[in-house]
């Protein structure tokens, strides 16, 4: 099963998917999984539901079909038969100009929601729970987390999809969405998957599981124990429409990669170990056989300094004391303005 939840706010679009398979009574691990969304021609992005194997196929001649832009009308046409033939639903995210179509049981679903789904219902009412209700998160009481994307476009949804969507992943009683979270979004020149860091810090001493954060608190942030360290970024190949993206642990040192060969959708996944921050590029280039001029942003927590409201290397006013170390960076340098 699946759950894939894209979102449009004006001209941006994005779409954050989970990569688990499963089957009845059956759990396939993280590296048996596959990146549920594919890139078309720059100009189209398509999330599925149900076979990756039949929707790998489908993929693969829609793309030979329409080896540049695909007219939308045709696009949804292919896409509803495809869903008839294979039982998959399908999200088409169009870029110029931007636009949602969700396909189901072989129809378009027509809405005016800025935001559609397809996969597993339970999982999204849990989205949905989690997106609303900021005491539903799963790590309360043991940590906090923060997510920093990198070069996402003015108003894109991509950073809240994400964030309501790694909760799901992390809740152990949604069986059929988790492992990774996947998200890709819109830019002038096309689609490309996202960047970002998500870190954990330490929960707030004394303070009760209901404890919501305000930016006003008087806390300085940190890391320690089992949140020390940790981290898991998503990595981008740096050119637009191309079908691999990557996994890291900082902590743990290890990367996930998922690829398919000649830019096919990604349902190959390989998994390597103690790679440091500094070879993650090596890495890549020799499994992959191609500089892909990967956009890495790799942050995690400093030390610990106790989160307490009364610690003395707090600011005197009042306010969030957060910071990050960088790990690994290989975004661009911003150009002056």
């Amino acid at each position: 099963m699946t759950l894939a939840v894209a979102r449009i706010q004006g001209d941006r679009i994005a779409i954050a998917a989970d990569t688990r398979l499963s089957k009845p009574g059956a759990v396939f691990p993280a590296h048996e999984g596959a990146v549920k969304t594919c890139i078309i021609n720059c100009t189209i992005c398509v999330a599925f539901s149900n076979s990756p194997e039949l929707a790998q196929r489908d993929f693969l001649t829609f793309a030979q079909k329409f080896r540049t832009a695909a007219p939308s009308n045709e696009a949804v046409e292919y896409f509803e038969k495809s869903s008839t033939d294979t039982g998959n639903d399908y999200i088409l995210a169009f870029s110029n100009p931007p636009r949602l179509v969700k396909i189901e049981n072989g129809k378009r679903v027509s809405s005016v929601a800025k935001t559609i789904w397809i996969g597993d219902r339970d999982a999204y009412e849990a989205f949905r729970r989690y997106e609303l209700d900021r005491r539903a998160r799963v790590e309360r009481g043991r940590a906090i987390n923060a997510v920093l994307f990198a070069d996402e476009m003015d108003g894109s949804p991509a950073s809240d999809l994400y964030s309501a969507m790694r909760h799901v992943i992390a809740d152990r009683t949604i069986q059929h969405a988790g492992d990774f979270v996947s998200v890709v979004s819109n830019r002038p020149e096309g689609f490309r998957y996202s960047v970002y860091s998500d870190m954990l810090y330490d929960w707030p001493g004394g303070e009760s599981e209901d404890y919501l954060m305000s930016l006003n608190d008087k806390l300085q942030l940190g890391a320690s124990g089992e949140n020390s360290e940790f981290c898991i970024a998503q990595l981008s190949p740096g050119y637009i429409g191309a079908n691999c993206l990557a996994f890291y642990f900082a902590g743990a040192r290890c990367l996930f990669v998922f690829f398919g060969p000649n830019n096919s959708p990604a349902h190959q996944c390989r998994v390597i170990r103690d790679v440091a921050p500094d070879m993650v590029q090596p890495a890549l280039f020799k499994l992959l056989g191609f500089d892909w001029k990967w956009l890495a942003l790799v942050t995690s927590a400093p030390p610990s300094k106790g989160g307490r409201r009364d610690s003395n290397d707090e600011p005197a006013s009042s306010g969030i004391g957060i910071s990050f170390v960088y790990r690994l960076n290989t975004m661009p340098k911003a150009q002056p303005g």
